[in-house]
């Protein structure tokens, strides 16, 4: 199984010439000339750890793509029994053996919890867009939040350190209905102050630009308080305002054109990608009004995986990086702004839904470069030896692998969480949500860890009724021979 699994990923990587190394217009969906990603070195020695993060990140819908994977985990051991059951005379009750496929379902279904836990917590290696053609281009993220959003989860120092690990080189805080106030500091990254407010109508705003002592709360509550509000951030902070796409309909999208903002989101890393009519109002707008499509993170703290840029192209001096790109924005240079996304987004047929763990990882095969293709090899054949290590004594080797990952996905996000709780104490008064979800997922991180427990009690049972370690903790079990007598 492991040889079969190491000659795919070979086979399919190398007949597609590492698809991953361009990234994607989030406008057209084809390849943006001049730019490449790249993968850190150290994310390839743990690549197989963290390979379905990335088969799921690469989804058109991550939402529905862990769906998918969820009900796979959950209904795989009842088709394969359902298939046994077919082909095999079984001397066993039918009920204890479609029993014991629920019980290995709904532990599948767990470990992948359990591992979405792990990737939303702990920082994993992601991409980093390089650009190959001028050096007055920026690259930045104009979306994101911190410890002074009421939902934010990361300091600001430590979104800077992220954003920098993937190549932006200014970034936009654009933190709930208060301007950030902190002042910080960060080699090659600019920052531009911002805040994002919701009106009555749900449509959500994004100001960029703003001097926090001289901004007062407006009231958006009707059409003409949200003009008025983008009438503010032009005229006295000499800003920029765009909107996100989320909830809004393709007939809403002229309204905020003739009411001032000066661009759109085309692509929010925190939620779903616009409809196609949608995308085809907005690109349209574009072409009419030159106003600026974004692709932007809306990065809160919830994983590192990143996968959202907005390219400036030839917008000058560095050293001025904020003001650049706020003044880009502010004189609609359609033809300069590009959002670049590592995949492809967009609406999900039923087909792909169903399917989306057999695609996506077909095309996590087709994106592996010859370095991570090679830390498959290298773990493959250490999986090779401990499984002929495990047998040898007696051992389980499915049982030892598994538990030894739960104890490592267990023991990194419960390390993870006490070190961003000891950073948010000083924030605590200006943001609970983030002191609780780190509290939540200190406890949930104990739940592989006690699987991990049951596993290792078990790790030389081979009677039929034990599964992983919900048997265990059920008292579901039954020797073979107690069974054939009743």
């Amino acid at each position: 199984m492991t040889l079969c699994w190491l000659l795919f990923l070979s086979l399919v990587s190398l007949s597609s010439n590492y698809l991953s190394e361009a990234p994607f217009d989030a406008r057209t969906g084809d390849h943006v000339a001049g730019l490449s990603l790249s993968y850190p070195a150290w994310g390839a020695l743990i690549e197989p750890v963290t390979a379905l993060a990335h088969i799921n990140a690469g989804a058109p819908d991550v939402r529905v793509a862990a769906i998918s994977f969820l009900c796979w985990c959950f209904l795989t051991p009842l088709l394969i029994a359902t298939v046994r059951d077919a082909v095999k005379k079984r001397t066993y009750p039918r009920f204890m053996h479609y029993g014991r496929a629920l019980l290995l379902g709904t532990e599948a279904s767990l470990v992948f919890v359990f591992y979405v836990v792990f990737v939303l917590l702990v920082p994993l290696p992601t991409w980093y867009l390089h650009d190959d053609t001028s050096k007055s281009d920026i690259i930045g993220d104009l979306h994101s939040h911190t410890l002074f959003s009421h939902d934010g989860l990361v300091t600001p120092l430590q979104s800077l350190g992220q954003h920098k690990i993937i190549g932006d080189q200014v970034i936009g805080f654009t933190e709930h209905e208060t301007p950030p106030y902190y002042n910080i500091e960060k080699k090659n990254v600019g920052i531009i102050p911002g805040i994002e407010i919701g009106a009555d109508d749900g449509t959500y705003l994004l100001a960029l630009g703003i001097h926090p002592e001289e901004y007062k709360r407006p009231l958006v509550h009707t059409q003409q308080q949200v003009e008025a509000f983008i009438d503010q951030i032009h005229r006295l902070h000499h800003g920029a305002v765009f909107a996100m796409s989320i909830h809004l309909q393709p007939k809403d999208v002229q309204r905020l054109v003739d009411m001032g903002v000066d661009g759109f989101e085309i692509d929010n890393g925190g939620h779903i990608s616009p409809s196609p009519a949608m995308k085809r109002t907005l690109i349209e707008a574009q072409k009419r009004y030159g106003i600026a499509l974004l692709a932007d993170s809306d990065w809160h703290g919830w994983s590192s995986l990143i996968q959202e840029w907005t390219v400036f192209r030839n917008v000058g001096d560095k050293g001025a990086s904020g003001a650049a790109v706020v003044d880009s924005l502010r004189h609609h240079g359609r033809d300069n702004i590009i959002p670049v996304t590592a995949y492809h987004r967009g609406l999900v047929t039923p087909v792909q839904a169903i399917f989306s763990p057999v695609l996506q990882t077909y095309r996590y095969a087709q994106e592996l470069n010859p370095m991570r293709l090679f830390a498959w090899w290298l773990w493959g054949l250490i999986a090779l030896l401990v499984i002929k290590w495990c047998r040898s004594r007696q051992v389980n080797p499915a049982k030892a692998m598994l538990a030894s990952s739960l104890y490592f996905i267990g023991l990194s996000s419960l390390v993870v969480c006490c070190i961003q709780f000891y950073m948010w104490f000083p924030y605590r008064e200006v943001n609970q949500f983030a002191g609780k979800t780190y509290m939540e997922g200190f406890f949930l991180s104990l739940l592989p860890l006690f699987a991990a427990h049951f596993i290792s009690r078990g790790i030389q049972t081979r009677e039929y009724g034990g599964t992983f370690f919900l048997s265990r903790l059920f008292l579901f079990r039954a020797r073979n021979a107690q069974i054939i007598q009743k």
